[in-house]
């Protein structure tokens, strides 16, 4: 109890100190910059040279990326999956695959870095690799497809949003699952401010324990795929990415169609993960000043956090129809 307690009263503390910190002034947002990079000309040497640096770094099995064909050569479109913080294809690889076979499209699924290896090198990778990587991966699928159509669940979302944005005449469209716009917990807006991060680690330790160990609706192999524990500072990386690529402007650059599925059944039913009023204010915002601007959002009220997934209970028969009833009406013909 007076443990707890002191835990109490620092994080009071803190909150005051943080408070004065916020009133001076928060700390500028980070800047990135996406670098035209030379690269393969053919995708299956790029994804080659990808599974040789997964397997020298020791990825683990199952968490690598992965390359599913339905051509040899390029289909009409083809699909491009990132997964959230912390996870690997698995997140949304049950209902992508149905997706992909039923449109004839290529797929791949992304592995994030710092993603699938070990909580050290997902702690020391930056939100700029995440990027870096990711508009690597969005150019060369250009190989794999005419368009590319963008899945992301949590911060994927976030991620595919500012692919969308930076790539518009590539992107067909924006399928998004549970973006990360912002943490569902007020208090995580500490880690926003300038010491804040410490703060975090002196109240609660280093390491995190996953919510999904604690989820009844989180089945077995969870473990095989996301990671259970999770260095507090490596959430600087979400913070940063979010302070870096979630702006007006990013949001008005996106042209796509987008579709929008979240879990939200009553105020007491929703995510607990990402904010679900922070995901409706950038829907909102889609296609602002754009004509005959495309989007539909798609509420699951028997959901979680990860929808797409074989490993966490959703209601995947409404969420695969509404993905595909959605692509099906809305993809621009090639």
């Amino acid at each position: 109890m007076r443990v707890k307690k002191s835990r109490i009263a620092l994080l009071t503390l803190g909150i005051i100190v943080l408070g004065y910190a916020g009133y001076a002034g928060l700390k500028p947002d980070p800047e990135f910059v996406y670098e035209q990079r030379s690269l393969p000309e053919d995708f299956t040497e790029y994804h080659n040279q990808l599974l040789n640096r997964d397997s020298a770094i020791g990825v683990r099995e199952g968490n690598e990326e992965k390359l599913i064909r339905a051509a040899q050569g390029k289909t009409d479109y083809a699909i491009l999956y990132i997964h959230g913080f912390g996870a690997s294809r698995e997140e949304g690889s049950y209902i992508t695959d149905r997706v992909a076979a039923k449109l004839k499209a290529n797929l791949y699924y992304a592995r994030l870095p710092g993603h699938g290896t070990t909580k050290e090198d997902h702690r020391d990778r930056t939100y700029a690799e995440y990027l870096q990587y990711a508009g690597d991966t969005m150019r060369m699928m250009n190989s794999l497809g005419n368009k590319t159509i963008l899945i992301g669940t949590s911060m994927g979302g976030l991620i595919a949003t500012w692919l969308a944005a930076t790539f518009p005449e590539q992107t067909a469209a924006l399928v998004l699952a549970s973006p990360f716009y912002d943490f569902a917990s007020p208090s995580a807006d500490i880690m926003k401010l300038p010491g804040g991060m410490s703060l975090v680690n002196a109240v609660y330790g280093e390491v995190r324990e996953s919510s999904g160990k604690a989820n009844p609706d989180y089945g077995s192999g969870y473990e095989k795929y996301w990671y259970t524990q999770q260095y507090f500072s490596s959430l600087q990386n979400l913070v940063d990415l979010r302070a870096a690529v979630l702006h007006d402007d990013t949001i008005a650059r996106v042209r796509a169609p987008v579709l929008m599925t979240y879990y939200y059944r009553d105020d007491e039913h929703q995510d607990p993960t990402a904010s679900v009023p922070a995901m409706l204010e950038v829907f909102e915002k889609f296609g602002q000043g754009q004509n005959s601007f495309i989007k539909q959002k798609a509420p699951i009220a028997n959901g979680n956090h990860v929808m797409l997934s074989e490993h966490v209970k959703t209601d995947k028969e409404t969420i695969e129809k509404t993905i595909v009833d959605f692509l099906q009406t809305n993809l621009p013909e090639n």
